[in-house]
């Protein structure tokens, strides 16, 4: 066998002999590294009409928010970190999720939360109910539709009920913004289409004589919101909320969320126009959510006298303002209680 194979070797030198021979070439001048098509897209609605700026939290941030941004800023600053937490949950917090629990303090804590031993009890159940359905996305790498059942639950345990009857979670994954309100692109005549997951909204009023009905009658025909649902189209969009599974792009749902409230805030605008709170909605910050699958982040924007829209990530004290899900059931009542209307909107009026 051996002799074989030598016999078939030295009868064939041109396996060797024959092989091409490479000549080395100088490096290409083109860059090989494409444009990142997120990073394309934030340069693109910085040119947009009406222009969106993204930006970072800080001093060099281009955008100027008004008095109102900056005012629930403070409030949210003032109570970001702030008794939030039972301090009878304390000690199981720290146990199912240690490396979270690193950045709790003694101000995050309280004593007079109004719970029952069993309601604690109860409460910590749905707790990890949510953090196993939470981790069996991650772990399983489910799609943003399974994350968005975790999402209810969350804002569910955040007390978003408990704030106000009227608030209400609805999915708007499949509708489409009126066109009209939308940004639009120099190059292109089409407006920008973005759409969110989720949004909180403020269930139609039941009686008859409410403020919104009465402004119904005289302004027939007129859209509370943006959307072109049926439904939607007649209710306050307070809050949206851009899903993404664990490991989503983050970038990219923010640039959802940018264009989803600009949006919002052009029809504020318009419907300010034809009131008497103009001056009250110009400048009035608009909330909004962005989830990556553990990771939730609370953005602000705003409409500017020149039309420009800014948005900007709110940052506190804790782990940058993204929290894994146990802390982000407690943390969403503080934020709901601030940019929440009929809440919020109190603290800043």
């Amino acid at each position: 066998m051996d002799e074989d194979r030598a016999s078939v070797a030295g009868s064939n030198p041109s396996l060797i002999s024959n092989r091409p021979i490479l000549e080395a070439k100088p490096p290409s001048r083109r860059s090989s590294r494409s444009t990142s098509p997120i990073r394309s897209t934030v340069a693109l609605l910085r040119s947009a009409a009406p222009p969106i700026d993204i930006c970072q939290p800080g001093p060099a941030a281009a955008a100027s928010p008004g008095e109102a941004v900056n005012k629930l800023k403070g409030f949210l600053l003032d109570g970001y970190d702030k008794a939030f937490i039972p301090r009878q949950l304390e000690a199981r917090l720290r146990k199912i999720a240690p490396d979270e629990a690193i950045v709790l303090h003694e101000a995050m804590f309280h004593d007079h939360h109004g719970y029952t031993t069993e309601e604690l009890d109860s409460l910590w159940e749905d707790i990890q109910d949510v953090c196993y359905e939470a981790n069996a996305c991650s772990n399983l790498l489910k799609d943003e539709n399974a994350w968005v059942q975790v999402v209810r639950s969350v804002l569910r345990l955040g007390g978003m009920h408990a704030l106000s009857k009227d608030l209400e979670l609805n999915s708007v994954q499949s509708q489409s913004i009126e066109s009209q309100y939308l940004p639009t692109l120099p190059s292109s005549p089409t407006s920008l289409s973005k759409k969110a997951d989720l949004a909180l909204v403020i269930s139609p009023p039941r009686h008859s004589d409410s403020t919104i009905n009465q402004w119904r009658k005289q302004n027939t025909g007129v859209g509370l919101s943006h959307m072109s649902g049926a439904y939607t189209r007649e209710t306050l969009l307070a809050c949206p909320l851009e899903v993404k599974r664990q490991g989503g792009d983050y970038n990219e749902a923010v640039c959802q969320l940018a264009v989803w409230s600009a949006a919002a805030l052009e029809k504020l605008r318009i419907l300010a126009s034809m009131g008497r709170d103009k001056e009250m909605l110009e400048g009035f910050p608009y909330p909004g959510w962005t989830v990556v699958g553990h990771e939730w982040q609370l953005h602000i924007s705003w409409k500017e006298d020149s039309g420009k829209v800014g948005s900007e990530s709110f940052v506190g004290d804790l782990s940058s303002g993204a929290l894994t899900t146990p802390f982000t059931i407690f943390r969403s009542r503080v934020e709901l209680s601030f940019t929440s209307p009929g809440v919020g909107s109190r603290n800043l009026s």
